[in-house]
């Protein structure tokens, strides 16, 4: 039995495989294929959800595969591997004054996971995740290695993106980065009816580069209050300051369920 990361849909499986490389994957898939069996692909296994893995599947286990291949700074660049985690490729880009477009809340997912589950990011200035994805290396259902790009008539990416792993096993993906900008964290606190000036006044600032607003849901103070987050663009670029560590991200994700 598996599960996913709630722990509340388990699931029988045949087994778990731990992947070593690319020919052992095709053997896998190809084997798979002439027996009937279903496969089913895990990353560190946060997907949520009853439809992350087949009942009765091989289970092929991402994780080690993990590398990162190719660091191009000139064109703001990085192919990792699927099993790599996104803190991964932030230390890996660090030192070269770069930093990834679109990122999650938290570091702890892996590239080829939250690819899978077609994750968005938290600045609407570059889109989804997704759309970072320059280009992607997959293992098809029949066993073929496929290098694919937005530009590709059979439209690959269209389906991988979101298809939890049905379309083919994603190997490698080539990541657009951007600039390691500086900023500061501005927070405040407002009633509803500020927020408006607030915000214009905000639209004439040219430094601030994102902003969230949440308003409560408390009962003493529901839609009545909220706070502001401001992130100002210092002008600076950093490759110095040492990445912080994920903490207590397992025990917020466990808090969501209850």
């Amino acid at each position: 039995m598996t599960t996913d990361y709630s722990g509340l849909l388990p699931e029988r499986i045949k087994g778990i495989i731990k992947v070593g490389n690319r020919t052992e994957l095709q053997k896998i898939v190809k084997e798979a294929n002439e027996k009937g069996h279903h496969i089913s692909t895990a990353g560190l296994q946060h997907s949520q959800g009853g439809h992350t893995y087949y009942k009765d599947s091989v289970v092929l286990d991402m994780k080690t595969f993990n590398k990162v291949l190719e660091i191009d700074k000139q064109h703001k660049t990085i192919k990792v591997e699927s099993g790599a985690t996104w803190e991964n490729v932030q230390e890996a880009i660090q030192p070269y004054g770069l930093a990834l477009k679109v990122t999650q809340s938290q570091s702890i997912f892996t590239i080829g996971g939250s690819l899978s589950v077609n994750a968005h990011g938290r600045d609407i200035q570059f889109g989804p995740m997704a759309g970072t994805v320059r280009e992607m290396t997959i293992l098809t259902p029949t066993g073929e290695i496929k290098t694919v790009t937005r530009n590709d008539s059979e439209e690959w990416m269209k389906y991988v993106f979101g298809g939890y792993g049905l379309f083919g096993v994603i190997l490698d993906v080539t990541l657009e980065l951007t600039e390691n900008d500086f900023y500061t964290i501005h927070t405040d606190e407002l009633k509803t009816n500020e927020y408006e000036a607030y915000f214009a006044k905000l639209l004439k600032n040219d430094d601030t580069s994102m902003h969230y607003a949440r308003v409560s849901v408390a009962p003493n103070s529901f839609l009545n209050e909220m706070y502001v987050i401001d992130y100002i663009n210092t002008g600076k670029k950093d490759h110095q300051t040492p990445l912080k560590k994920e903490h207590g991200a397992r025990i917020g994700k466990l808090a969501a369920f209850f």
